[in-house]
């Protein structure tokens, strides 16, 4: 009963110091909960004292109210937090499955807006969410219930942002509390509570999901699936049935997700059964189902091998091509590209000749008037197949060589690379280079061709033939660029590469021996320094093109690269391009890196200089990359 009184005169003390001091004066309120605490206060001390306190807000002056309320209010607070339960009766069992240590020592300051964030709606929640998990705040195990509530969340990426910070540290997790909390009719908050399950009971893990493939809802069995098909069934141990019996019976399923989590099981299954399982699918509707998610599996696993799969894909080509011809018709034209997109990546004799067949019945050039779009970008996705065979044979390569200038040279750069990987030097430069010096096509595509250049010398950089707007300078491309050209070429391209402005190739296939091309170059340079300064701020591609400029001199040890970067880090021409710059400074010599030292302390002895600008931020950063070298 005292408990309830004193909060009871806490929140009255609390409303009045917000509606002001005053009106507690002679406030009745306060003279209905006196004669209480005077009760009380015969028997016990310390409310004889509230009650003194009361009285004397009461009959305060006004001038003496806000002094005496505070008085009662510290009072109060203070009889409240002694009185504050500390435990709980009964005994303290172990958390089972969590070998997280309890901890509960975080403030409750940092604690609160956590709470208000997992417990409400509205936007704003997950930068506080995502910033408590930076600060550390989830290690309070008090939050631990709140969080798995919160994979729940009507904002799905709230959800996801939990589990993953959830599975890093997935051993510290109760799994009474995700079993207790599991709905097996939920919806996507449950799914990835099964996951965190799975992964804490491991094997025990197997059983659960097979049993999930009953009576639970739709996104609990794509997940279950989904588990099954990621489990390793060597040992031939998933209970009575292999786990590809299981994923081929839910393949059969009316439910796409459902099929897809088959099918991505599937393809990591090496047996005879699964095999025919995803040709009939690829013969099917659910060809694009197949497809995304080889490419899945190819992106999660390719470091660590996985299946060839060009089987497959040759059966679904074979059968889209095949309806094609004998209909005359356009209508698998888009499976067929989507197909040869994929099988790209997967090589077999097989797939080999069939795209040789192909290029050689030509049939699309019969519908190379129509209007759709696509009719001419099979031979190009074909051709890119084949380029990616080694010792094509000859008759083959001349076939494609021979349509390189059909439709305005739209396969070109394509031939172009076949013929780089299959011809001599020398043969490739006689071949092509007349379109180069002529001009005969479209720039696009001959520069196009040299990206393709590029990556068979070995500079794998797809802006290096030409300065894109969007390209941004890395501390790797740079040492790329450094490094000695991987492979031989005819060096009657170096002009080509003049005319199409390729700085990014001249910079790294220089000569030192070739004094032509070093004037070239060292001339570039000087015409760029002496633009106006709006005008190189103003236009990306200026920068590009003297960064790759300035590698390639630095290759040869250059002065004139040294005195640029040395000017521009001095005055720099845009506030986009001074990050870039700063890369530079390692490859300076030491009498230029002096030069610099000297500078940043002449600046900051300038009457000019401001602290807390962006050129003393500029001239913070350059000091501590000079001061990094030894």
């Amino acid at each position: 009963m005292s408990i309830e009184l004193l909060i009871e005169l806490q929140k009255e003390c609390t409303e009045l110091a917000v509606a002001g001091t005053d009106l507690s004066i002679g406030n009745f309120k306060l003279e209905k909960l006196l004669p209480k605490f005077e009760k009380i206060g015969e028997k016990i001390k310390l409310f004889k004292m509230v009650s003194d306190r009361i009285k004397n807000l009461l009959n305060s002056e006004k001038e003496e109210s806000a002094d005496n309320l505070i008085a009662l209010s510290t009072l109060v607070n203070a009889i409240l937090l002694t009185q504050a339960q500390t435990g709980i009766e009964g005994k303290i069992n172990v958390l089972e499955g969590c070998n997280k240590k309890i901890n509960t020592c975080t403030q409750n300051r940092k604690i609160e807006p956590v709470v208000q964030a997992l417990t409400s709606t509205g936007g704003g929640r997950y930068a506080v969410i995502e910033e408590a998990f930076k600060e550390g705040v989830f290690s309070d195990t008090r939050l631990l219930p709140l969080l798995i509530m919160g994979l729940d969340d009507k904002y799905a990426e709230i959800g996801q942002l939990i589990y993953d910070k959830l599975s890093l540290h997935s051993d510290e997790i109760p799994l009474s509390l995700l079993q207790e909390t599991f709905n097996r009719q939920g919806k996507k908050g449950d799914a990835l509570r099964l996951r965190l399950i799975a992964k804490g009971l491991e094997d025990g893990g197997r059983e659960l999901c097979i049993n999930l493939l009953e009576d639970s809802s739709k996104e609990v069995k794509v997940e279950a699936v989904t588990i099954l098909g990621n489990f390793n069934d060597t040992e031939g141990i998933l209970t009575d049935r292999t786990k590809a019996e299981i994923l081929l019976e839910q393949a059969k399923s009316k439910i796409k997700d459902i099929r897809k989590a088959a099918y991505l099981g599937l393809v990591k299954i090496n047996t005879e059964d699964a095999k025919e399982e995803l040709k009939k699918a690829i013969k099917k509707s659910d060809y694009n189902i197949v497809l995304e998610v080889m490419e899945e599996n190819y992106l999660e696993n390719y470091e660590n091998g996985v299946l060839n799969h060009a089987d497959i894909l040759v059966t679904g080509l074979k059968d889209a091509y095949g309806k094609m011809v004998k209909n005359n018709t356009l209508s698998n034209l888009d499976k067929i590209i989507e197909i040869l997109k994929e099988l790209r990546i997967y090589k077999s004799e097989e797939a080999f000749k069939f795209l040789i067949k192909c290029l050689e019945e030509d049939i699309m050039v019969d519908w190379e008037k129509t209007q759709y779009s696509n009719v001419m970008s099979v031979e190009r996705y074909i051709i890119n197949c084949i380029a990616e065979y080694e010792n094509i044979p000859q008759e083959v390569l001349e076939l494609i060589e021979t349509r390189k200038e059909r439709n305005g040279g739209r396969i070109f750069d394509l031939a172009f690379k076949v013929s780089l990987n299959n011809r001599k030097s020398e043969e490739v430069y006689g071949i092509y280079s007349p379109y180069f010096i002529n001009k005969t096509i479209k720039k696009d595509i001959l520069e196009n061709a040299l990206e393709h250049f590029s990556k068979y010398l070995g500079y794998t950089d797809r802006n290096c033939a030409r300065h894109g707007w969007y390209r941004n300078l890395g501390e790797d491309e740079i040492k790329t660029m450094l490094e000695p050209v991987c492979k031989e070429f005819d060096k009657r391209w170096i002009n080509i590469f003049k005319e199409y402005s390729a700085y990014g190739l001249l910079a790294y296939t220089i000569d030192e021996k070739d004094t032509a091309t070093i004037e070239f170059m060292a001339n570039k340079i000087k015409n760029f320094q002496h633009m106006k300064k709006d005008v190189r701020a103003r236009f990306r591609e200026y920068s590009i093109a003297f960064m790759d400029i300035t590698i390639g001199l630095i290759k040869i040890g250059h002065e004139q690269a040294y005195e640029a970067i040395l000017e521009d880090l001095k005055n720099p021409r845009s506030f986009s391009t001074m990050d870039e710059m700063l890369l530079f400074i390692p490859y300076l010599p030491q009498s230029y890196r002096e030069d610099l030292k000297k500078f940043i302390k002449d600046s900051r002895n300038s009457d000019k200089y401001v602290s807390n600008s962006y050129e003393a931020t500029r001239l913070i950063t350059m000091e501590d990359i000079l001061n990094s070298f030894k």
